[in-house]
């Protein structure tokens, strides 16, 4: 597989060199046609372990439906990436996130009691036999599946009594489920031009069925399967239809611009509403029934909005404005003064209904993620991006914890740090500003200002009283008192560009990456210039430098794709690390120092190095765009990257994992946990045969959920991890792994 690879990127290279100026790809063609030869000798020596992708937090991708739980606690959303996102309404923190790896969710929706959430797929995985899922509030859990359909499921609803889940589907059916038993209650075979069920719904009383075909909307009898009314007026495919809250009106939305208001007891229409733009996509009526929403597609005069119409005047009273692409799902909040909208534009907007403003926004980055970094317990991860949003991530899980700044204060964020005791963060922006984040308060606790242009990058000394920034258009360093926000010395250079910064771990240097090639190394306590690096070849920008461990060597990236090792003593190079074709952005030492990894622009790959011999260990490949950051956690186990707009998590080394592929597991098996019974901690084993997503969850002994130990993925091999039940009263609980699709559950005793 590395021979593929490293061919694949030769040919990439190749064929990128053609796109490039004729002179520019002469000049470089025999330094990559030699570094290719490099690659393919270095593969024939040693055989590089590949790193295992872990996860990755949410790309923005097109969200396709939202819901909203009858006690107004819960939103969910599903998206393209395969990933429905449960968030607490309460709270503002994701509760929940359920991942169909590979597959593309159409719909959502929660049971009437908000203790379960129904999902439908596209079922790619399954040639295209799309599946309905039941996932557990309280525990997380998957709870049920419904195979049956022979295409996509685009809606599914539950029955007012929550015993049912009608899903309409491509295939052209529309199925009745019974969710106690995941038995097929009923089917009904539609007719029309393409059969593609859009939408479905139960009548308030649960006695009749309204679903779409193509341009027809019809009215099902539940308890018998037969037509009841067949309403055909739209000329266009009709997309969503919903019940009135008493059950006397059906509302359909259709692309040709009309929304009809059909008598459900005659089946003649009884209203008609207008779309501003010529394209209704989304209907849904009001808790209280006296209002509709509605959202329409952009036109040439007016773009994507969700407006809101009086029922029974049918004039329309409010308008929602600000997604950018189609709005394609909207839901009243129990009480009627709220109302979500899901978007292709990958956002998931909330909105007041009576002043037409927008409360909160759900997604994640809305554009590169230039920087990541790992709290120094290793138990949380921040990105910064061009979005202008530092946000939080739980390590573990990878769900986000916190959110700081908006576009409209910092521009985009180019640069994080924690503090040496993990309660602060630090972040750089476009528009020249350092701001200190307190993490318990989740408030801005300063801001240093003097920059006038972007911060490329920022530090935290050792002993986390000064900060440093660099600015790449000012060509100058600050040193910044983090007590009083003071700046306390201006760190000037003759070279243009400041573009990374770092402080040696003792905090008596500090290095400076710059555009001219060379890296400056200063002294935090004169500011006097020590010594320049330089290897005299002109390479081209120095984007990233870091520090080894012991504050010995000092490695850095630059646009020639080479990673130098400089010897900090002395100031000359040690070795060259090559491998990326051009633009080595982004480079982290391990915490023991043997290992150093290197992200590029160019190839969108990360590199493992060993420091000690210079040879390639690994190519952790999968990025869709470039790398703009790594970091490795306190333990060296995991790999932190930025690129695109998500943060990728690798596992790239597992100490308690087999090494040996002849002693790999052959089956999935869950350990008991040892000492039995402990107090307050104890140990779980678990072996896995191959690569695999797990999740290892604990439960009390009436089934609720307490905690979460590990939801990412793994290694093959053998795996332990530590529970800590300090808080927990005495008792006996349920550990559950949960690989792949095996499910194993084992029991403990705690005793205090």
């Amino acid at each position: 597989m590395e021979n593929q690879f490293n061919l694949t990127q030769s040919d990439a290279w190749l064929l990128g060199c053609l796109g490039h100026l004729a002179l520019r790809a002469c000049l470089k063609m025999h330094r990559c046609m030699l570094r290719a030869a490099m690659i393919l000798l270095t593969l024939a020596i040693v055989a590089p372990a590949a790193g295992q992708l872990i996860g990755k937090t949410p790309a923005r991708d097109r969200v396709n439906a939202v819901a909203l739980s009858l006690d107004g606690m819960r939103l969910a959303y599903g998206s393209d990436d395969g990933v429905i996102r449960v968030w607490n309404l309460i709270t503002g923190a994701e509760e929940h996130r359920f991942e169909i790896h590979g597959d593309r969710i159409y719909t959502v929706a929660f049971s009437p009691d908000g203790m379960l959430l129904a999902s439908g797929d596209r079922g790619v995985a399954r040639r295209y036999n799309g599946e309905i899922r039941l996932w557990n509030m309280a525990t997380g859990a998957e709870e049920r599946r419904f195979s049956g359909h022979k295409g996509r499921v685009l809606s599914v609803a539950f029955s007012p009594d929550g015993t049912q889940v009608v899903s309409g589907s491509n295939d052209g059916t529309i199925r009745l489920w019974d969710t106690a038993t995941g038995d097929e209650v009923n089917r009904i075979v539609t007719e029309g031009f393409s059969n593609w069920v859009y939408s479905v719904a139960f009548s308030p009383d649960g006695t009749q069925i309204a679903s779409t075909s193509s341009r027809t909307v019809y009215l099902w009898d539940v308890s018998t399967g037969d037509k009841v009314h067949e309403h055909t007026r739209h000329t266009r495919s009709v997309y969503s239809v919903a019940f009135s809250p008493d059950g006397t009106l059906l509302a359909s939305a259709s692309g040709d611009g009309n929304i009809f208001l059909w008598d459900v007891a005659t089946g003649v229409v009884s209203g008609q509403i207008i779309s501003p733009t010529g394209r209704a996509r989304a209907v849904v009526f009001s808790p209280d029934g006296k209002h509709l929403a509605a959202s329409h597609d952009a036109s040439q005069s007016v773009g994507n909005i969700v407006s809101l119409w009086d029922v029974e005047s049918r004039i329309e009273v409010r308008r929602f404005e600000g997604h950018t692409l189609y709005v394609s799902s909207i839901a009243f909040s129990p009480d009627g003064e709220r109302l979500a909208s899901g978007s292709i534009d990958q956002s998931v907007r909330l909105w007041s209904v009576s002043t037409g403003a927008e409360l909160r926004r759900f997604d994640s980055h809305a554009d590169k993620v230039l920087s990541v970094a790992y709290s120094p317990d290793g138990t949380q991860m921040a990105s910064g991006s061009i979005d202008g949003i530092v946000r939080l991530w739980d390590s573990a899980s990878l769900k986000e914890v916190r959110r700081f700044g908006s576009r409209m204060d910092s521009e985009g964020i180019t640069s994080v740090a924690f503090s040496p005791d993990g309660t602060r963060l630090v972040s750089g922006s476009d528009a020249g500003i350092v701001q200190l984040w307190n993490l318990a308060a989740g408030n801005e606790e300063r801001r240093f200002e003097g920059h006038k242009r972007r911060i490329n990058s920022v530090a935290v000394s050792p002993d986390g009283s000064r900060l440093a920034s660099g600015s790449y258009y000012e060509n100058t360093v600050r040193l910044w008192d983090v007590s009083t926000g003071a700046e306390e010395r201006q760190l000037e250079n003759n070279a243009r560009g400041v573009t990374s910064v770092v402080f040696s771990p003792d905090g008596t240097r500090l290095a400076t990456g710059l555009h001219d090639g060379t890296i400056q190394m200063w002294n935090t306590a004169t500011g006097d210039e020590m010594r320049r690096l330089d290897d005299g070849n002109q390479a081209g920008a120095v984007w990233s430098v870091a520090f080894s461990p012991d504050g010995k060597r000092l490695a850095s990236g630059s646009v020639d794709g080479i990673v130098r090792l400089w010897n900090v003593a002395t100031g000359t190079e040690e070795r060259r690390f090559e491998g990326h074709m051009e633009w080595a952005w982004s480079v982290a030492f391990s915490p023991d120092g043997t290992r150093l990894a290197s992200g590029s622009l160019y190839d969108s790959a990360i590199r493992l190095w060993d420091v000690a011999t210079g040879l390639e260990e690994s190519v952790l490949e999968g990025h869709t765009r470039g790398v703009n950051s790594v970091a490795f956690s306190p333990d060296g186990t995991s790999l932190a990257s930025g690129t695109g707009e998500s943060v990728w998590l690798w596992e790239v080394a597992s100490p308690t994992a087999f090494t040996d592929a002849g002693t790999l597991p052959t089956i999935v098996t869950l350990d008991q946990n040892y000492p039995n019974p402990f107090n307050p901690t104890t140990t779980i084993g678990f072996e896995l045969p191959e690569p695999a997503h797990v999740s290892v969850r604990v439960f009390d002994a009436l089934g609720r959920h307490v905690a979460t130990l590990v939801n990412r993925w793994q290694i093959a091999g053998q795996h332990e991890i530590n529970f800590h039940a300090g808080n927990l009263p005495s008792g006996v609980y349920f550990y559950r792994l949960e690989a792949g699709t095996t499910s194993v559950t084992a029991q403990m005793q705690l005793i205090k």
